[in-house]
């Protein structure tokens, strides 16, 4: 007896539904935009986390030391060094001109002063503190002087690679004392937290594996609570950059601005791939400014062959970092050439022609080498390269923490002469909240080492612009305003006190809006709005308004929302979705049909 044959397509058709639902369900995942970074917690020590008992809390102070045998043992590999020609015409176009590494071999063997730079290093005051069962190192320099009336903002800045604390040491006392340099602006002065992060200079190196970005943002918002900071500001570039974008998305009440002079931006789409193709031709079309275009073009140029000549040492770090971290962490030459090379071309790309690498243009010898003596008297560079390894294997293009939309009020300064340029328009994908975006009008990617007046400027700017934002929160007067027209709709919100106001959880229109008419009427004209709100209602306004409208410009304190320059291209969608911010409240608004 022969039974029923089974149909094909009875098996297929469930397998394909299985299938098209498991990519659509990745897909949805992809672009989900999340809240904010899962904090978690994380054990970096020796050997298994303690069960029993509780973390140091101390501040220990910290004090740089050298000691002959040390220094001798520097100079005994110096004489040793082995001298490799180069090709005539070279330049800096095979890496560091042999001839001019000579040089500074010579400078550092016979005139290069460690002790004293020993000295200049402790000018500020370092300290040291466990968290997470490996020892934080950081310098925290505090303002001689605060004049009458003026509040200390607290300031974190995060270095990068090949980079360390001491980028800073220019631009502190500009930050710390602006008016003793020409920096009075305003009632702005800082406290500066410079740390090192974990496996870099005098930090120790993490014990475990997979320590990245995310661990290290956490464990300096954990310095930053430990020193009794609340809310403060952070500023880094690099890896700083990195490590501060991702702090901003773990804990966003205690950040009260991030500033970054590097952005990493790495989404790629049909979308951007037109937008590249047309801005080439007509920038404005696509949202580039004319600067935009000039720094953008020609593209192949500047993203594509200029990116893959510089990121060679990327791919070796962000692999197998321990091979040839071996070589540079036995030979102070071999080092000095691998981290003094990326001085060069990451300054200015012009430096490529020239046979010195145009170094000592913008730094000294010795403000070099001592950088590279922080790596080389603590044995940090492999620690340092493995930090690639672990950042890169687990998000290869650097874009998974992209979907954490940026809500906290951010300050861009682009640079001339950094590796790659990210147009505003691109930054606001994740920086929703840009509140100053200045072309910087010279200087590469070591921002603070090269040019500090200018970082300087930029940020104390940034900050007054965020801390005139930042209102009291004890009253929440705010007007709505849409107009002129639909495709072209600026949406201003202001704030200004108003007690009686605080407790009130419903709208009091200015004009009649009770039809459809008139709502349209209101989009077209631009008259406006005003709106009483509790602090429930504001606060869940400001989260609507930002993830229905995609509003860019805000910035918030408390429950106080502000909106400024928002100019976008809006429809009708878009419209609908600021009425149903208002109906999700359960306040009285007509939908209106466009």
């Amino acid at each position: 007896m022969h039974g029923r044959a089974s149909c094909p397509g009875s098996v297929l058709v469930p397998v394909a539904a299985l299938g098209v639902g498991g990519v659509l369900l990745c897909w949805l995942r992809s672009g989900h935009k999340m809240k904010t970074i899962d904090m978690g917690d994380g054990w970096w020590g020796s050997g298994e986390r303690p069960l029993k008992g509780k973390e140091d809390a101390s501040i220990r102070p910290f004090k740089i030391e050298t000691s002959d045998k040390e220094i001798e043992d520097l100079h005994q590999r110096l004489d040793r060094f082995r001298f490799t020609p180069h090709v005539e015409g070279a330049a800096f176009h095979y890496g560091f001109n042999s001839t001019y590494l000579q040089k500074v071999v010579a400078y550092w063997r016979n005139q290069f002063d460690w002790r004293k730079q020993v000295e200049v290093l402790n000018k500020y005051p370092h300290f040291h503190t466990t968290i997470e069962g490996i020892d934080i190192h950081f310098i925290h320099v505090k303002p001689s002087y605060v004049p009458h009336g003026r509040a200390v903002r607290p300031l974190l800045m995060v270095h990068g690679w090949p980079g360390s604390f001491y980028e800073f040491y220019k631009i502190i006392p500009l930050l710390t004392e602006p008016a003793k340099h020409g920096l009075n602006e305003g009632d702005v002065v800082f406290e500066v937290i410079c740390p090192s992060i974990p496996g870099y200079g005098f930090s120790e190196a993490p014990h475990q594996r997979e320590f990245d970005s995310i661990a290290t943002a956490r464990i300096f918002h954990k310095l930053m609570s430990r020193l009794g900071f609340k809310e403060y500001y952070i500023q880094g570039g690099d890896w700083g950059s990195r490590i501060t974008t991702n702090m901003a998305q773990m804990l966003p009440q205690s950040v009260k601005g991030l500033h970054l002079n590097l952005v990493f931006i790495a989404r790629q789409s049909l979308g951007r791939l037109i937008c590249i193709m047309l801005g080439a031709y007509v920038p404005w079309l696509v949202g580039f400014s004319r600067e935009d275009a000039r720094r953008f073009y020609p593209f192949m140029q500047k993203n594509v062959y200029d990116v893959l000549r510089e990121s060679g040492y990327l791919h070796i770090q962000a692999t197998k970092p321990d091979t040839a971290g071996c070589g540079l962490n036995d030979s102070p030459v071999g080092l000095a050439a691998y981290i003094l090379e990326k001085f060069s071309t990451w300054t200015d790309k012009s430096f490529l022609y020239q046979d010195d690498g145009g170094l000592e243009r913008k730094y000294s010898l010795d403000e070099l080498l001592t950088n590279v003596m922080i790596y080389w008297v603590t044995s940090t560079i492999v620690s340092s390269m493995r930090y690639y390894k672990e950042n890169f294997s687990k998000d290869p293009d650097l874009s998974v923490h992209n979907r954490v939309s940026v809500n906290v009020p951010t300050g861009i300064a682009a640079f001339p002469q950094e590796i790659v340029h990210v147009p505003r328009v691109w930054a606001k994908d994740v920086y929703r909240n840009i509140i100053t975006y200045t072309y910087m009008p010279r200087g590469g990617h070591f921002a603070a080492f090269e040019e500090p007046k200018l970082l300087a400027q930029d940020i104390i700017q940034f900050v007054q612009k965020v801390e005139q934002l930042q209102l009291p929160p004890s009253g929440r007067h705010l007007v709505v305003e849409l107009g002129p027209k639909p495709l072209n709709t600026t949406v201003t919100v202001s704030l200004d006190q108003d007690k009686s106001a605080c407790d009130r959880e419903s709208l009091k229109f200015a004009e009649d809006i009770s039809n459809k008419e008139a709502v349209k009427e209101l989009a077209n004209t631009g008259r406006s709005l005003e709106a009483l709100f509790s602090s429930t209602l504001a606060e869940s306004f400001q989260v609507q308004l930002i993830e229905l409208l995609g509003v860019h410009d805000i910035a918030t304190k408390g429950f106080h929302v502000t909106v400024t320059r928002f100019e976008r291209k809006v429809g009708n969608n878009q419209l609908r979705a600021f009425v149903d911010t208002f109906s999700s409240l359960n306040l009285t608004l007509p939908s209106p049909h466009f």
